[in-house]
């Protein structure tokens, strides 16, 4: 058996070297392709190998995220339910799964601007033009307002208002177009030696105000709240003003038939059989007293 010389373990050693050597003088990707890595991993699920190279923990930070992504999702689904339907965990993950596709196949965003915060920490600035969920809304909320005034039994059964609630929403869903505006959102980044990290309470504020911009094309959950809280409004004032010109029409019509005059050509029945009329006559017998002689 050779001995080990000096040579030999430096021979042994050297690739070992070379890698750590080469791992540590890595740099960091620049801040803007860090925060296209955050955004295409947090909302289309790409680049996960390249996200989990340039984040701290970015394994973990990607199960994260993409469990934030599909809570946001169905809370909001528990925010559509405004009219108290019953709607099974099935069926949330299933507008869920439906939402989040339409998201990554209709959305899109780009690089805006990049500002310096110092200390290692920069801010990332981009538009995003999301989906046009109030118009889908809308058009749920009238569907599902016209098929409980045509069935009534729908408002007072909460399974079958949950069930229609479910499919007025898909219908929408599936037909979700891309809004005609755009938000701008942005992200803060801190370089943290050769790879990035996001601090946890601002990434979570940050990966919210993101989804909903795509989600939805708002950028706070304020905005969207009120704008779903108008469509509830004004779909269900258009039904109110439907059920009382309704009403009123019955009314008129009901006050038309009782004001409505007797048909003259009615006749009274009359008596059916011979009527016997008796009358007094005086005849002249030639007889009269007056004319007699004494």
């Amino acid at each position: 058996m050779s001995p080990i010389t000096k040579k030999s373990v430096f021979l042994i050693m050297f690739p070992l070297l070379a890698v750590l050597m080469l791992t540590s003088c890595k740099e960091a990707v620049k801040p803007e392709e860090a925060g296209v890595l955050f955004v295409n991993q947090l909302v289309f699920q790409e680049d996960k190998d390249l996200f989990a190279a340039n984040f701290s923990n970015g394994e973990e930070l990607s199960e994260e995220i993409n469990l934030q992504k599909k809570t946001l999702v169905a809370n909001i689904v528990s925010d559509i339910n405004q009219f108290g339907g019953v709607i099974s965990s099935e069926q949330t993950e299933a507008m869920v799964e439906l939402w989040i596709k339409k998201m990554m196949t209709t959305t899109q965003f780009q690089l805006k601007s990049l500002k310096d915060l110092g200390q290692r920490q920069y801010e990332v600035y981009f538009t995003v033009t999301g989906l046009d969920f109030i118009r889908s809304y809308q058009e749920m909320t009238d569907d599902l307002v016209d098929e409980m005034l045509n069935n009534p039994e729908i408002s007072t059964n909460n399974y079958k208002l949950g069930d229609s609630m479910v499919a007025s929403m898909t219908e929408a869903i599936e037909d979700i177009r891309q809004s005609e505006e755009s938000v701008k959102v942005s992200l803060i980044l801190e370089k943290d030696g050769s790879q990035w990290k996001i601090d946890p309470k601002e990434r979570e504020k940050k990966a919210t105000q993101m989804l909903l911009a795509f989600l939805s094309g708002h950028g706070s959950s304020e905005s969207l709240a009120e704008e779903m809280q108008k469509v509830v409004q004004r779909s269900m004032t258009e039904a109110q003003n439907m059920i009382d010109d309704e009403y009123k029409g019955k009314k008129e019509k009901t006050s038309r038939d009782e004001n409505k005059p007797e048909d003259s050509s009615s006749e009274k029945e009359e008596t059916s059989g011979e009527v016997t009329i008796e009358t007094e006559e005086t005849y002249d017998t030639g007889n009269d007293s007056s004319n007699e002689k004494p």
